[in-house]
């Protein structure tokens, strides 16, 4: 919304936890819940892009589940507001690597413009914890983590969900694919693709 020319950001009371502590608590979610709550984010992620907002930080932590089990994308603190041309506007620091590096897409830890693309890239990786518990990506440091988002290739999901259909497995790794134009295209691609599996 806006007040007297200051824009601001209202979020619902959402009682519940983040799933971070969802998967702290149960170790890697059964595929029917992973689903639900991927689901629910593309929903999220969908509105927002549809409005010209790109998250920018999606992460276990920034998912809010509640008592329910009802999945919302929340801390839009990084997020970044493209006009109707698609360029960025003067909202956030822009050409700056800014995010938490476990989740970060390639061209966000290279600083590079950012599309829908990147917000899906920060979401396989998300669904990677959601069926592992663990990221795809680890190191000991930030740094390390930083160069492996940009370099490195994800170990296989199948072989640590060998109950996973092949088709999901493919569909994440598409996710986490290092350029932006061999992942799925928008939130709603991958909801159709997710739908067809």
């Amino acid at each position: 919304g806006e007040d007297s020319g200051r824009h601001f950001i209202a979020m619902e009371y959402l009682d519940g936890h983040t799933l971070r502590n969802e998967i702290d608590t149960k170790g890697f979610l059964p595929q029917d819940q992973a689903f639900k709550i991927a689901r629910a984010i593309l929903a999220g992620l969908e509105y927002a892009h549809s409005k010209g907002v790109i998250h920018r930080d999606i992460k276990p932590e920034n998912i809010l589940v509640t008592k329910q089990g009802v999945a919302k994308v929340a801390d839009f603190g990084l997020a970044r507001l493209l006009d109707r041309g698609g360029q960025a506007l003067g909202l956030t620091q822009d050409g700056a690597a800014l995010g938490t590096p476990l989740y970060m897409s390639p061209e966000q830890v290279e600083g590079k413009k950012l599309d829908s693309r990147s917000d899906l890239y920060s979401l396989g990786v998300t669904a990677f914890f959601m069926l592992t518990g663990r990221p795809p990506f680890q190191g000991s440091s930030a740094l390390e983590v930083a160069v492996k988002q940009v370099r490195a290739e994800p170990d296989p999901l199948a072989i640590g969900r060998p109950d996973i259909p092949l088709e999901l497995c493919d569909l994440i790794h598409r996710m986490l694919r290092k350029s932006p134009s061999e992942r799925p295209a928008s939130p709603v691609e991958f909801l159709r693709e997710l739908d067809g599996i």
